[in-house]
């Protein structure tokens, strides 16, 4: 045997790909004396191997080759055929690469389409039949008669383009080649489009408002250019939306129009995307996408276990803002709405209340000055601590409320920053006690004030404030180091002037180290300092006697020029330059008096609220924002819409027994109980756990009470094993149900094949004998002795079958037993069955002397024997279709129900007729058409009580007697008396009672 040898004289590189070359294929023959690759006289072409070829040494020549060629192949193929040797020379490097490209163009795309999307786009689709393309160039010209021009180069393996920015009604033409590094492919088929003749909707989405828990409002503006519109929202928690909302008209018109859309059963704390679409016949815009976050809820855990109901969102600085952003100001909250929630909702003593951030969840320090919730009277006055008030928008808080179980939840020290040095809100009404600390400081501080007032009004600007009553009312507080302000300080208080008498001083502390007080006979405030002496600045006008007027004073020793100021009603009244520090002493600060001008007349006139000292030079707008949230609150803050907690769920999801099971169908059961939120619900099914399908998803509300829910499963495989479980999903969550499973029935048919034994396997086609749930039918000729004791689901006699069925045990059946064809001998067995019976046109029954049982309804259509067999009819809402003659007859109720018999069809009972409901559950006897007869022939004894009857017909000579029973009218020789008589004698009766008692004939 000859060897085939390569010899690698260099590195041989070998790439291999999944795509082959389009290239010529050569083969070696080796025809002259040299044997080199690089002669073409040695290649059966009689051209040397070139990039991209297929290079084959075979039986075409057993010559060796010296291989001189540095080249890239697609392929290189010594066969076992060759028995030469391919030497390759040390200087040569031979590549081979099946991904290789060929030195030639592309093939041409085809099938190039275009389609108009709007009135300034059209889409091109069309079919790539190259793998060595580079890219593609689009061509496009306007009307048959234009240019074409080059408007796009895209990249290889693409094959739409979307072009934009066109002229509406404007037919375009495009055709579009192929190309590579070897050239341009032929062109495509050339085809057009014309954009639509409207302008498209212009649309833009808008910053979302009303933002809640559980609720948004979309926003955006349309304006749809002359053509009617329609607009939706696309929503959801990233940018694939999932939702949309209902589709609304933005008319026609070339005007902007407002859109807005509600969203509700969101989840807190989390962020939404959307954006608008707008179509019209120009086509569809989509507007930007934009998000917006739920705020979410307090404490969740916390607030569900301790049953917090409710929550309003506060908006401060709606109407007035600061020139520049304020940190940890205190908001006045001041609510006097009479019909505010929070009034019935919160503990009576404001405990439960807290204040968050607008994300719902960061708390804020609060102190509530006040809290009455008695009807008539009902004011809220609390102090909240906002980190940032913002100057260019509007500041956004939560006010929770409504737990019963809450403690209090104030932290009144922590809402005053550490600049304060004394916070007196004058709320306390003890007058006149001589109480020691009497006047609450709320900061850390604790600078009380005791009591040595004995004017009891208790009127105030914010709250309650304290009336002086010029004699010698005042507050003290002790001296301490806090109050021992040298270097900057802040005084602000309301006051209300009554008189202008005497040096009528509301606030001084010590001998004047700091002091605003009025001159006698003027109701121009002084604010004044002690320094190295007195330096007093009057403020630059008067004040309005028997009105609130909000004053207060800054000094700093380091604020320079202007360092002395003065401010009435947040407006800057007075200043001046002063240097140095404050002097201090160890006497008290007096509120209403300057008890250390012993000469003069010191005492305040009228009421005081709300007073301030800080150590520091607050800002102008510190000043003016202060007076601004407390002069009218109700101008400052909007309180908006309730929100209820809501347990955040998911639906409550179980998985019930399946029922109407057959051979090839099966009802699949479950009950889900939304949560109160907006829920859908399927079921995955299938022969293992995995499922593999599912059925059509079903709304089913958003209640709080289970709702059941079903599917019809179709198209089963008999005596199979099917799984299921009930999937259901609301914004929460999804849960699933438990896995059930049940098995279909089997379909087993008569063959009787062997003999007429039910119980040998061999006449059946499933080769076993029925089993109890299988569906049984009989067809052909051959004679049956059932002689099983099973319990079938259904039994079928189709009308093609002649043989006859004889019982040999009692019979049930689950569902349905129909008597289409042959005869089923009952036997004188019980038979029972759960459904209906229908005897067909070729089918008999022959009852002999059974008690036949059946809860479905009754249709005679064939021959139904009834011997001396009793029929019980012992289901609800029952009809009796066709003409029977029954032995007899029984339907007995203890609970209201009807009966129904097919109008114009005859009943004939020859023995027994029995039919009977209850006292107050009446037993209905009806026709199924309404006004119609339905005929009954009783030729034996008649049980009938307690009924009500319409449209029956007595074909008997004698009347029914019936009793303690209702007659609904069209009914015929029935006596509801309750006895037997003859016409003849029924007409003697009513002429005897038209005779007033008197039988006369």
């Amino acid at each position: 045997m000859k060897k085939v040898l390569i010899i690698f004289l260099c590195l041989l590189s070998l790439t291999v790909s999944s795509r082959s070359a389009l290239a010529a294929t050569v083969t070696w023959t080796g025809g002259v004396t040299n044997n080199l690759a690089s002669n073409s006289s040695n290649w059966s072409s009689g051209i040397i191997p070139q990039y991209g070829d297929h290079v084959i040494f075979d039986a075409s020549s057993s010559n060796d080759c010296t291989w001189d060629l540095t080249v890239t192949l697609a392929s290189f193929s010594i066969m076992s055929s060759y028995a030469g040797v391919v030497a390759i020379t040390s200087e040569t490097d031979l590549t081979i690469d099946t991904n290789i490209i060929p030195p030639v163009p592309p093939t041409a795309p085809s099938l190039l389409s275009a389609t108009a999307i709007s009135s300034s786009q059209i889409n091109l689709s069309w079919t790539d039949n190259s793998n060595t393309e580079s890219g593609y160039k689009i061509e496009r010209k306007i009307g048959t008669g234009g240019t074409y021009t080059q408007v796009v180069d895209i990249g290889k393996d693409v094959i739409m383009y979307f072009d934009t920015g066109l002229t509406k009604g404007t037919t375009y033409y495009y055709k579009i080649r192929a190309y590579n590094s070897f050239g341009d492919s032929d062109n495509s088929n050339d085809t057009y489009a014309t954009t639509l003749a409207v302008d498209q909707p212009s649309a833009t989405t808008s910053p979302a408002t009303n933002i809640g828990g559980y609720t948004a409002t979309l926003n955006a503006i349309v304006n749809p250019h002359g053509s009617g519109t329609t607009v939706n929202f696309q929503w959801g928690t990233d940018l694939s939306y999932g939702n949309t909302t209902s589709t609304q008209s933005a008319g026609s018109g070339t005007s902007n129009v407002n859109i807005t859309a509600n969203l509700t059963d969101l989840l807190p704390g989390t962020t939404y995307h959307y954006r608008i679409t707008a179509t019209n016949a120009g086509g569809i815009t989509y507007g930007d996408d934009m998000s917006f976050t739920t705020p979410n809820w307090y404490d969740a855990n916390w607030l569900y276990r301790q049953q917090i109901v409710s929550k309003q969102l506060i908006t401060v600085a709606s109407n007035i803002t600061p020139s520049s952003t304020l940190t940890n100001f205190p908001v006045l909250i001041k609510l006097s709405d009479q019909a505010n929630p929070i009034f019935n909702k919160a503990l009576a003593n404001g405990d439960d209340i807290v204040f968050t951030l607008s994300d719902g969840t960061t708390r804020l320090n609060h102190e509530i000055e006040s809290y009455n919730n008695a009807a008539g009277n009902m004011e809220f006055v609390a102090w909240v601590k906002i980190p940032t008030l913002s100057s260019s928008s509007n500041t956004n808080i939560y006010m929770y409320y409504g737990n019963n179980n809450a403690s209090d939840q104030q932290s009144p020290a922590a809402v005053w920053d550490n600049n304060y040095k004394g916070v007196w809100h004058l709320k306390e009404g003890l007058a006149g006690t001589g109480t020691v600390d009497l006047y609450k400081d709320s900061t850390v501080n604790n600078n009380h004030g005791d009591d040595y007032t004995s004017a009891t009004g208790q009127s105030g600007k914010v709250g309650s404030g304290q009336e002086f009553d010029a004699v010698d009312d005042y507050v003290d507080v002790m001296d301490e180091a806090s109050l021992d302000i040298a270097d900057a300080i802040t005084v602000e208080a309301w006051v209300y002037l009554k008189s202008t008498s005497g040096y009528r001083t509301f606030l001084c502390k010590g001998d004047d180290r700091y002091v605003i007080y009025f001159n006698p006979g003027t109701s121009i405030p002084v604010a004044g300092i002690y320094r190295s002496d007195y330096e007093n600045l009057p403020y630059g006008s008067s004040i309005n006697l028997n009105q609130w007027n909000h004053l207060s004073f800054t000094y700093d020793k380091n604020g320079g020029a202007n360092n002395f100021i003065t401010y009435i009603n947040g407006v800057l009244s007075s200043s001046t330059t002063k240097t140095g520090p404050i002097g201090v002493d160890d006497h008290s600060l007096s509120i209403g008096a300057c008890k250390y001008w012993g000469m003069y007349s010191v005492y305040f006139n009228g009421f005081i609220d709300e007073v301030r000292i800080s150590n520091i030079a607050r800002s102008s707008d510190w000043i003016k924002t202060s007076y601004n949230t407390q002069n009218s609150p109700q101008s400052y803050l909007t309180f908006g819409t309730e929100e209820n907690y809501r347990n955040t769920v998911p639906p409550t999801a179980v998985t019930n027994t399946a029922t109407n099971i057959s051979g090839s169908t099966a009802t699949i059961n479950s009950t889900v109980n939304p949560n109160g939120y907006t829920t859908t619900a399927y079921f995955q099914w299938g022969t293992t756990t995995s499922y593999g399908n599912t059925t059509t998803t079903q709304a089913i509300g958003s209640g709080t009470n289970s709702v059941s829910v079903t599917a019809n499963l179709t198209g089963l495989s008999s005596n199979t094993t099917y799984h299921y479980r009930v999937v259901a999903t609301n914004p929460y969550g999804t849960s699933n149900g438990d896995d059930v499973s049940f098995t279909t029935n089997t379909t087993i048919t008569w063959t009787g094949s062997v003999d007429t034994f039910a119980n040998n396997p061999a006449n059946w086609t499933e080769n076993r004998v029925p089993r109890n749930g299988d569906a049984v039918i009989f067809n052909g000729a051959i004679n049956c002795t059932w002689n099983l004791n099973v319990i079938p689901l259904s039994l079928t006699a189709l009308s093609a079958y002649t043989g006859t069925v004889t019982l040999n045990y009692d019979l049930s059946i689950r569902r349905n037993l129909n008597v289409l064809g042959g005869t089923l001998n009952l036997n004188d067995k019980t038979l029972n069955v759960d459904g209906y019976i229908l005897i067909g046109y070729a089918g008999t029954l022959n009852a002999t002397s059974s008690i036949i049982t059946v809860k479905g309804d009754w249709a005679n259509w064939g021959n139904f024997i009834s011997g001396t067999s009793t029929v019980i009819l012992d289901g609800t809402n029952q009809t009796i279709y066709g003409n029977t003659t029954f032995y007899k007859l029984i339907k007995i109720v203890t609970s209201a129900d009807t009966l129904y018999f097919e109008a114009g069809s005859t009943q004939t009972i020859s023995n027994t007729l029995t039919l009977q409901g209850t006292n107050g559950n009446l037993l209905l006897l009806r026709s199924t058409s309404d006004g119609y007869y339905w005929y009954i022939n009783p030729l034996g004894s008649r049980n009938v009580s307690f009924v009500n009857i319409k449209d029956m017909y007595n074909k008997n000579v004698v009347h029914i007697p019936v009793t303690d029973s209702i007659d609904s009218g069209n009914n015929n020789k029935v006596s509801f008396g309750g006895s037997e008589c003859s016409c003849l004698e029924k007409e003697l009766i009513i002429q005897a009672r038209n005779d007033n008692g008197r039988l006369s004939w």
